[in-house]
């Protein structure tokens, strides 16, 4: 069973495999196996890591022929607006004017995100409330009229 030259790591007999699985070192295709009287260097037990090499040893790089790997770059989170305060007036306007508060927050819902917030709430709010207002208002408007119909129903039938 051939080893890798790098870390000493035992090789599988698989031809198509060019990097060791242990180190990442690139492996020669003509890798032969240790002669017998040749002991490849062992991990320290317990932590699997090589040991450290020798003093004035040129240092190998764990990564082989290729630069180690960079860290991602992340993008900072956008700072807040110092004019982003929000407040009860928007909502409140926004209430009484849902079509005023939807047009704000799409346009403020990027730059304000607290306002926009407040204005989204207020006009949300408004347009839950007129379709229960309007629900209560077409059932009491059909019970009433259904009232009156059996009021005229009862005068006609005594008229005739």
């Amino acid at each position: 069973m051939a080893t890798c030259k790098n870390c000493g790591a035992q090789l599988p007999e698989d031809d198509s495999i060019r990097f060791c699985a242990n180190c990442g070192a690139p492996l020669e295709p003509d890798a032969v196996p240790p002669t017998a009287g040749e002991v490849p260097p062992s991990p320290t037990p317990g932590n699997g890591q090589m040991p450290p090499p020798p003093a004035g040893a040129p240092q190998q790089n764990p990564y082989g022929a290729y630069p180690p790997p960079t860290p991602p770059m992340y993008q900072q989170p956008p700072q807040a607006n110092p004019d982003d305060k929000g407040g009860c007036l928007w909502g409140g306007l926004c209430f009484l004017f849902p079509i005023v508060g939807l047009i704000l927050y799409l346009v403020w819902r990027q730059d304000k995100p607290i306002t926009a917030r407040a204005c989204g709430i207020g006009a949300l709010v408004s347009v839950i409330l007129e379709v229960v207002l309007f629900i209560i208002i077409f059932i009491i408007s059909f019970a009433l009229q259904m009232s009156v119909f059996d009021q005229f129903s009862t005068l006609l039938s005594m008229m005739l």
